[in-house]
């Protein structure tokens, strides 16, 4: 029986959520030129020489850290990625997701790695939205790769960091994060994924919380990381 979603694609055929040009078979959320077109500006050379880590705590146990977008406000990746956080469309923000892991799983990257922590989201704030956008991105990145999602920090308190200051935004995550199973970290290597990464607050402050529980080593991986 032909299903719903079937007569609907053929009334109403999907289209590229950049370009708008109807999809073909084997597209999902962009077209191939637009997909082909999200290349990835931020590599994963080892922590000392990202151009991230000077955003980060200067902790010895971080291993890597890199983005696949550099976030500009007018850009074509900063719109989807506003789209899939802002307009209930965590679709947007998986699929991005499992580009992402197809490439970080594609390049070795994350043969060590044990498991996937996303950036977690106070639960008055994630009720509100619907879902934490960066727990969307890890489980479709851990899809993608083959890595497990754990759950293992928490969050006190709730606020949006995106009108803030760069010191304000340093002040607001202080403190924030907190562990919840030290056990699942302990001796692993976790890879702590986030959406994007501006001045590094929250995540610096997550990473703090995580290397309380000891982990082996951290990896820092974020969809976007804006520009200064």
């Amino acid at each position: 029986m032909t299903s719903l979603r079937s007569i609907l694609s053929l009334l109403a055929p999907a289209t590229c959520e950049l370009c708008s040009r109807p999809l073909v078979a084997g597209e999902g959320l962009l077209c191939a030129d637009c997909q082909g077109s999200l290349t990835a500006t931020v590599a994963f050379p080892p922590a000392a020489d990202s151009p991230l880590r000077e955003r980060l705590p200067r902790l010895g146990i971080i291993d890597r850290c890199g983005a696949m977008l550099t976030y500009r406000h007018d850009s074509p990746a900063a719109m989807l990625i506003r789209r899939g956080k802002y307009d209930n469309r965590p679709d947007i923000i998986r699929d991005l997701g499992h580009i992402w892991g197809e490439r970080l799983d594609a390049s070795g990257i994350m043969s060590d790695i044990d498991a996937l922590q996303a950036v977690p989201m106070h639960l008055f704030k994630r009720l509100r939205r619907g879902y934490n956008q960066a727990d969307v991105l890890a489980h479709a990145i851990g899809k993608a790769c083959g890595k497990p999602v754990i759950h293992a920090l928490g969050a006190r308190r709730h606020g949006s960091q995106a009108r803030n200051s760069a010191s304000e935004r340093l002040a607001n995550a202080s403190g924030i994060f907190y562990t919840t199973r030290p056990d699942a970290i302990a001796g692993q290597h976790i890879a702590i994924i986030d959406d994007i990464i501006t001045t590094g607050a929250t995540l610096s402050d997550a990473i703090r919380a995580l290397a309380n529980a000891r982990p082996r080593a951290i990896t820092v991986i974020t969809l976007a990381a804006a520009t200064l």
